[in-house]
């Protein structure tokens, strides 16, 4: 018969019968001929994917008959363990199948359990981009295809509010060569491709002394989150 890897096989259970109803003493062996040394627990935890012993039948006056026993294991199938993760809202589209560890398979299900209703047909590219902040949970099914039974586990999923900055001005310096950028904060940690941070509060950032010809890019993260954006500004037309 079939049974899953790691189960434990009641070999006992194997149902015997007696043509002649003598009702004889079962004893299981791993060898032949059977003998105390190779007597075994009729339980036996399935380790490999082939097993394979012996049911001895011996009645009241000696007779003895042998039945030989084959079992098939197979790989259960995996949907992994609980998770737990954080994903920042942003454009970037949500692959929940990428949160899953080895074992889990890749072919199960997704059902949106708890939190604010995310509309998706497929979970490996989720637009999150309007997603509100807060605790989603997703159950994971995957349905076996041998014997083994079905899996499930339980997704829990904090999405994280965006980092945004907004664009306060922008403005050219005096001598036409350079430009002034002022952007919101709140209190994010800032990378700039160039020109220099000459005030930097907690809820808004100056930078100066950007080159007229260049675009600035930058980078926001927030170091309590670690969710990060990028941004560029387009320079202004100093010419005029």
């Amino acid at each position: 018969f079939e049974t899953c890897i790691g189960n434990e096989s009641v070999s006992s259970e194997v149902e015997v019968f007696d043509l002649n109803n003598t009702d004889p003493e079962l004893t299981y062996h791993d060898d032949l001929p059977p003998d105390n040394g190779n007597d075994i627990d009729p339980d036996i935890e399935l380790e490999d994917d082939f097993v394979e012993f012996y049911i001895v039948g011996t009645n009241e006056v000696g007779c003895q008959d042998i039945a030989t026993v084959f079992i098939f294991a197979e790989d259960p199938i995996s949907a992994g363990e609980d998770t737990e993760a954080e994903f920042c809202i942003s454009s970037t589209l949500l692959d929940l199948y990428a949160f899953l560890e080895p074992p889990a398979s890749l072919d199960g299900e997704f059902i949106q359990s708890s939190g604010p209703e995310l509309d998706f047909s497929f979970a490996d590219e989720i637009d999150v981009s309007e997603a509100e902040p807060g605790i989603y949970t997703f159950d994971y099914f995957v349905e076996s295809e041998n014997s083994c039974p079905d899996d499930d586990a339980l997704m829990t999923l904090e999405l994280v509010e965006a980092v945004e900055i907004d664009l306060i001005s922008i403005e050219c310096a005096i001598d036409g060569n350079s430009y002034e950028l002022i952007i919101t904060n709140d209190n994010y940690d800032i990378d700039i491709s160039d020109g220099q941070i000459t005030e930097e509060l907690p809820d808004r950032i100056t930078i100066s002394n950007i080159p007229v010809e260049i675009n600035i890019e930058i980078e926001v993260q927030d170091d309590g989150t670690g969710c990060e954006n990028n941004y560029i500004f387009n320079s202004p037309d100093c010419a005029c």
